[in-house]
C-alpha cells in the first residue's frame, strides 16, 4: 500500500477520482464519496461525465495517482 506524503499515521486505500454529473469526487470501491472536490458546470450529457482515474486516498484527505 502506498504511503501518504502529507501525514504519517493516516489510513490509505485504493479509490477512484470521478467526474460525476454534478461534481468531481474521490470515491471508494463501493462508490461511497470519500472527498468532494467541487462542483462543475459540465452538461450531464458530456462525454467527460463518468470518466475516472484510479488513485490512492488517505484518511487525512490527501489523494494521489
Amino acid at each position: 500500500m502506498a504511503q501518504c506524503s502529507k501525514c504519517s499515521d493516516g489510513t490509505t486505500q485504493d479509490a477512484r477520482y470521478l467526474c460525476h454529473t454534478r461534481d468531481y469526487r474521490v470515491v471508494d470501491s463501493s462508490d461511497n464519496v470519500l472527498l468532494n472536490l467541487g462542483d462543475h458546470g459540465i452538461p450531464s450529457d458530456d462525454s467527460e461525465i463518468g470518466d475516472s482515474l484510479d488513485v490512492n486516498y488517505c484518511s487525512c484527505g490527501n489523494w494521489w495517482t
